[in-house]
């Protein structure tokens, strides 16, 4: 593939490492590997024929309690 899409990552609060970790390391192992990264919001379309590398936006939502966050997956907030 020429494109990597992470999923299924701050859906739920299971782990003990921090809300954006997980992004934050595919980030930078893609960046070491060159390797090309789109991270659509949540609930964000994505077309496969044109990706896009998008923003670092969940940079600044790590503080965010969990059930702020929940709030804003459950009314599609992100893809604003």
């Amino acid at each position: 593939g020429r494109w990597l899409v992470p999923i299924h990552h701050g859906t739920f609060d299971l782990a003990m490492h921090p809300w954006t970790e997980p992004m934050e390391r595919v980030q930078a192992l893609a960046s070491q590997e060159r390797i090309l990264v789109s991270t659509p919001r949540f609930g964000e379309p994505m077309r496969l024929d044109a990706m896009e590398t998008g923003v670092c936006w969940w940079r600044g939502l790590d503080g965010m309690e969990y059930s702020e966050l929940a709030r804003l997956h459950r009314g599609n907030e992100f893809a604003r």
